[in-house]
């Protein structure tokens, strides 16, 4: 993964030098796609990484462009247009950027960069590069949707199932705590957490935007459902409120009714799986 952007670091690098180029500032990239724009961001980054660990050319730090990128938003949708661009150039010494699109797949990641004058807005070079999705370090293996093997990885890719309708979900079927017998425990975890499904998930959602790593739990959120659909609106729930633009904190009342049927549920799972 990481010569796919040494590579493309190389070509980029190469060809600011021939134009001329002696600095340059890296962009956050926009997706092509329904992806987050926050991935644009570590793109920029591995690529800065790379061109700096280069040494054809100068780049300098997203840091000192954190005013001109804030009030264009930036951060929040990659997009950098012409009148950007130039004013870049009129308040950091570079003589040109580089920016681009990427597009991910289940298998992965499209990145179109290119390298554009500041000046003239003329791009200079475009290259493009095919990044393999595929987690490392502590983040463990892709969170499979169908099964909840392994730790979620995050960025995920889309997932394959409808946006969920967020609602409630209410029965009076549904179980209260306390009975702690196993017949038919499957049944019963997976009617509790059908009544927090969606609180649980925008909890998790939450806690992944805050960069909380999942690598160290030994059960991961959602390996005790055990009614595929309910598993898959689950983790579909998680993944349309991590992509959503503001995840709503969950009030009082939900965080009590949260923690008391998701404990239930996993003393259930616990006690009862084999």
């Amino acid at each position: 993964m990481a010569d796919e952007f040494k590579a493309l670091a190389v070509e980029l690098s190469q060809a600011a030098a021939s134009s001329g180029v002696r600095s340059l500032a890296v962009l956050p990239f926009a997706p092509s796609d329904e992806s987050p724009a926050q991935e644009g961001l570590s793109i920029a980054d591995r690529l800065l990484t790379q061109i700096v660990r280069g040494g054809k050319v100068l780049a300098v730090e997203r840091s000192m462009l954190r005013r001109v990128l804030e009030e264009h938003h930036l951060a929040q949708t990659g997009i950098a247009d012409a009148g950007l661009i130039k004013k870049i150039g009129e308040i950091v010494p570079v003589g040109a950027v580089i920016t681009g699109s990427f597009g991910n797949s289940m298998e992965e990641t499209v990145i179109e960069a290119r390298l554009i004058d500041v000046k003239s807005g003329i791009i200079l070079a475009a290259a493009e590069r095919k990044v393999e999705r595929k987690p490392s370090g502590l983040q463990g293996s892709k969170l499979d949707a169908a099964d909840g093997k392994g730790f979620l990885w995050v960025p995920a890719p889309q997932l394959t199932v409808a946006a969920p309708d967020i609602q409630e979900e209410r029965s009076d079927a549904n179980p209260a705590p306390g009975d702690r017998s196993c017949a038919n425990a499957a049944e019963r975890i997976d009617a509790l957490e059908a009544r927090i499904l969606d609180v649980k998930a925008r909890y998790w959602a939450g806690q992944l935007k805050k960069g909380v790593s999942l690598a160290g739990l030994t059960v991961n959120p959602g390996s005790e459902i055990t009614d595929p659909d309910l598993k898959k609106n689950f983790y579909a729930r998680i993944q349309h409120w991590y992509n959503a633009d503001r995840t709503p904190k969950l009030t009082p009342s939900e965080i009590s009714r949260f923690v008391r049927f998701d404990r239930e549920a996993f003393i259930l799972y616990k006690e009862c799986r084999g």
